[in-house]
This record gives structure tokens, C-alpha cells and sequence, in this order.
């Protein structure tokens, strides 16, 4: 029996980010999602390509 393996949360944030793209037809940028969500355009492209890890902060 195949185990399930989830979607990095990396995958799905991009999918989320291209769905907002669509709907909206907006020229939303890798950095404006970035100031939005408080992180370095580095750190969120890091995590959409899986090379970021996200852990819950204390």
C-alpha cells in the first residue's frame, strides 16, 4: 500500500498565489505577497520552490 505524501506547504501557498492572479487579474508580484505576509521575497521564494521548511513560531 502507497503512503500519501502532502503537498509541501510551499505548493500550496504558490497555487494560492496564482489563483488570487486569475480571479483578479492582477500583476501580483512574489514581493508584494512577501511585505504582505512580513517575510523577505527571499524566505517566500524559498518556501514556493521547497527549500524552506515552515515550522510554527513560539
Amino acid at each position: 500500500m502507497a503512503m500519501f505524501a502532502p503537498a509541501h506547504p510551499g505548493e500550496l501557498i504558490k497555487e494560492t498565489i496564482e489563483g488570487i492572479k486569475e480571479e483578479t487579474n492582477s500583476k501580483l508580484t512574489l514581493e508584494d505577497v512577501a511585505k504582505g505576509l512580513l517575510i523577505s521575497r527571499k524566505t517566500l521564494s524559498a518556501l514556493i520552490n521547497g527549500k524552506q521548511k515552515v515550522t510554527p513560531e513560539s
